[in-house]
Parts: structure tokens; sequence; C-alpha cells
């Protein structure tokens, strides 16, 4: 189900996560440039990593 789909401040790409909520796994895609680009800045050899993605004014980040 979309609950919300738009394009505001998208660069067109998307970002696939792999995310586990309450012991379940789930698969988030996401169009979230704060996201995509804090993603950018972890180094390929450090994936995969566990982080917390908390919600900062209008957007998420990850901790």
């Amino acid at each position: 189900m979309i609950s919300r789909l738009s394009h505001r401040r998208s660069n067109g790409k998307c970002l696939y996560l792999q995310i586990e909520l309450k012991d379940d796994k789930h698969v988030v895609f996401t169009s979230s440039i704060y996201l995509q680009d804090m993603i950018g800045q972890v180094p390929r050899s450090d994936f995969p990593f566990k982080t917390t993605i908390v919600k900062v004014n209008d957007h998420f980040e990850f901790t």
C-alpha cells in the first residue's frame, strides 16, 4: 500500500533498504535525497551496517 507519493525534492533515484522492525525484516523503497546522500558517504567496505532512521523536522536521517 502506498500512503503518499511525492516528487518533491526528488532526484529521480530510488534507494532500496532492508530494515528490521520488531524482529521482522522489510524492504523499503525511498527517493529521499537526505538518506541517499548520507548512505553515499558510507564506504562500500562498511556494508552491511546497522543504523537507526529518525525523523528530523520534515525528513528522515540515519543516526
